[in-house]
């Protein structure tokens, strides 16, 4: 029914010794790992960096098969990518790394950024993992695009296989909305009409479920993705007609039922930003392909994606600024509350403009800045002035390098010192990166090791790879071989974390239980000390010692809590609590005063604080 078409000019060579007596060599199986690796990205890395109070530990085979994977593993799978280009060594040339340094430039600057986010830091735990998910991604990338200039072919292979776990995602996100879902708040509702017990406010967030992000725990994270993918996905569609020779699909019809497809992913997962920004992307992409049609041209030309770029900021901005007439009210709400907490970032800057406020101390700040009736929020939801207000100066400009290096790549072509591998591919790719550095002004999506991967390596799949064969000699090369398995062992440090959260995730199960609390405290105090930066453990144990008035052992682990975090305004709640409970009314109120200090809105905080001046 149909017949692969094959492009001339491409053969298959071998490139290094073969493992066995077979077709397969060392580069054609980094081939097959690396592909299935960027198919995985969006399926099993979708999830936020940030370390939250909720273990993210797989504790089944089933979960780790069908569910996404705990953040921290994502720089294992960095570093295995890196190994295995090593131990390939053909693709190390002066050529590839001069290359490759220009493609991970942001990553690189964006790590930098992030250790100098360490000085003023109180969230070491946030700081420090972050910082390694940052290399894992110029890894990864770097181990990528080292590989392809020892197999060009792959090319294809992997941006095939970066849409195909789009397409997949969004399949995901399909089946939440009119399958899963559906059925799961139909057996609940059974259920309370039999009389049983039920969670009813997982009943209640079913009811009023109406976004959905697939294998993203959050909508807007496949938003983002698809502001990234969605220009090279309906091109892929196009080009795959060479698969359909015999058949009467053609590449329109093709391109039509994915832009069908992820249309309505889009309207599925409620993303208004990455509404706007697809919608610019249309009419920039119509216009430049009116433009071609009057004007054809064989070369790629900079004014091309110069207007691109012009008309992608302007439909882009204009539509945040008449957002009263075009955004629901609950939208626009949502708006207008991260025009104050870019307000407050600026704030936060500021105040320590040279190297920040501190990596992941930006929730705390927020917080004591916040007026009353405020959206609380972890992140600053913009790259640029997350960054700016935490690692300073040097982190605004990182930021922005890699917000504007789908623009700095463009004058690179237009100075030849890059060449474009294909016109179509580059502009899809340059398109859907400019989309994805719109859509981070008004999101995190920094956090998220899926869409950042997928946003560094794009713009080296439209650019050509210059050929050297004259590899680096084994002596020149021991340098790199050793920065190499430096940046490894980096990727590996959260391997430690393995043990701490899976005792972190025994200990989440024991309190749902109902386990005897000496069990809880022997799981809770192990998981603390195999994650010594962490202060959610002994939270967690103060919080079941509370309840077993145990109040001077809550204390206790309070209190590491508050030494591991020293700003955070709940830990001085409960400890102000435990105190109050235990008559030191003097301690209770020191206690008190700190948490009101880091949220002086806290409406439980302020009656607490009233009883205690009664007391006293």
């Amino acid at each position: 029914m149909f017949s692969l078409k094959t492009e001339k000019n491409i053969k298959f060579k071998r490139t290094a010794p073969s493992f066995y007596s077979g077709n397969l060599n060392l580069s054609n199986f980094n081939t097959i790992i690396m592909v299935l690796i960027w198919f995985l990205l969006p399926l099993k890395y979708g999830g936020s960096i940030n370390p939250t109070d909720k273990s993210t530990w797989n504790d089944s085979l089933f979960s780790w098969v069908s569910g996404d994977w705990p953040v921290f593993t994502f720089p294992l799978i960095s570093a295995f990518t890196l190994i295995l280009v090593i131990l390939n060594r053909r693709g190390f040339t002066i050529k590839s790394l001069s290359f490759t340094l220009t493609m991970v430039l942001p990553g690189i600057l964006i790590f930098i950024a992030s250790v100098i986010g360490w000085v003023n830091s109180t969230e070491k735990d946030v700081a420090y993992l972050f910082s390694a998910q940052i290399l894992a991604f110029v890894v990864l990338v770097a181990g990528t695009i080292i590989h392809l200039h020892v197999q060009p072919l792959a090319r294809k292979f992997i941006l095939i296989s970066i849409c195909v776990g789009f397409f997949a995602s969004s399949a995901l996100a399909w089946n939440q909305k009119h399958l899963l879902y559906p059925s799961i708040q139909e057996g609940l509702e059974t259920r309370l009409e039999q009389g049983e017990e039920i969670n009813l406010d997982a009943l209640r967030i079913l009811k009023t479920q109406k976004r959905y992000g697939g294998s993203f725990p959050y909508a807007n994270h496949l938003g983002a993705h698809l502001a990234l993918l969605v220009p090279l996905c309906i091109l892929l569609a196009w080009k795959a007609r060479r698969f359909f020779q015999e058949s009467k699909i053609n590449g329109p019809l093709l391109s039509f039922m994915a832009l069908i497809f992820l249309l309505y992913t889009l309207y599925i997962s409620g993303s208004l930003t990455s509404a706007i920004i697809l919608a610019s992307v249309g009419v920039c992409l119509v216009l430049f392909q009116i433009k071609k049609s009057f004007y054809p041209k064989t070369n790629f030309s900079f004014t091309e994606i110069k207007y691109i770029s012009i008309f992608f900021s302007i439909l882009f901005f204009l539509g945040i600024l008449f957002q009263d007439s075009v955004i629901p009210k609950d939208k626009l709400s949502s708006l207008h509350h991260r025009y104050g907490t870019w307000d407050r970032a600026i704030q936060i800057f500021y105040e320590n403009p040279l190297i920040g406020s501190g990596m992941g101390e930006f929730y705390n700040q927020n917080l004591q800045k916040m007026p009353e009736n405020s959206e609380i929020t972890r992140f600053a939801h913009n790259l640029f002035l997350s960054f700016l207000s935490q690692c300073g100066i040097f982190g605004g400009i990182a930021s922005l390098t890699m917000l504007l290096y789908p623009i700095f790549l463009v004058f690179l072509v237009k100075k030849r010192r890059l060449k474009v591998h294909s016109n179509s591919i580059f502009i899809a790719v340059i398109s859907g990166s400019i989309a994805w550095s719109l859509h981070s002004l008004l999101n995190y999506n920094i956090q998220v090791p899926a869409t950042v991967s997928t946003f560094l390596i794009l713009p080296s799949m439209g650019l050509s790879f210059q050929k050297d064969d004259k590899r680096i000699p084994f002596k020149d090369f021991l340098p790199i071989g050793l920065t190499s398995i430096f940046l490894i062992g980096i990727c590996l440090l959260p391997f430690k974390r393995f043990e701490g959260e899976k005792h972190y995730r025994i200990l989440e199960n024991l309190i749902k239980n109902g386990a005897p609390e000496k069990l809880i405290y022997a799981y809770g105090e192990r998981a603390s000390e195999m994650l010594p930066d962490s202060p959610y453990p002994p939270s967690k144990i103060a919080h079941v010692a509370i309840q077993e008035k145990q109040y001077e052992f809550a204390v206790t682990q309070l209190k590491e809590s508050i030494k591991r975090t020293p700003h955070r305004s709940s830990y001085y709640a409960w400890l102000a609590h435990a105190y109050g409970r235990m008559g030191k009314i003097d301690e209770a109120f020191t206690a008190i005063e700190q948490a009101l200090f880091w949220n002086p809105n806290n409406k439980d905080s302020k009656d607490f604080q009233s009883y205690l001046e009664t007391l006293q």
